[in-house]
């Protein structure tokens, strides 16, 4: 049961986190990401995502410009859609105008 849940999901490295604001609440929205990682694939129908959230700590101090960015883990409800989004994966890498060309997605 939990390698079916396991392939439900993929992983994309190196997106990059906002900084919080005055009073440390962040805005950053991963939602909005993995609907753009979508958009560029040209997946459509767009796939059902349950959960998508970064995985990981955030530092104690709260300063992102010194530490790694967490990684984000987007959860679909069929493994079918993972396999098609991680065979269009390459499509981003050939990608020259826009940031998906540095992100490794698993």
């Amino acid at each position: 049961v939990q390698e079916n849940v396991r392939s439900n999901n993929f992983i994309i490295y190196g997106a990059e986190e906002e900084e919080p604001d005055e009073y440390g609440n962040q805005h950053e929205n991963v939602t909005d990401i993995a609907s753009n990682l979508f958009n560029e694939i040209g997946a459509f129908p767009k796939p059902q995502v349950p959960t998508v959230t970064r995985v990981g700590y955030q530092k104690a101090d709260g300063n992102i410009s010194s530490s790694r960015a967490r990684p984000i883990k987007v959860t679909l409800t069929c493994p079918e859609a993972v396999k098609f989004v991680l065979s269009k994966a390459s499509k981003l890498k050939r990608n020259t105008f826009d940031h998906w060309k540095c992100l490794p997605i698993h």
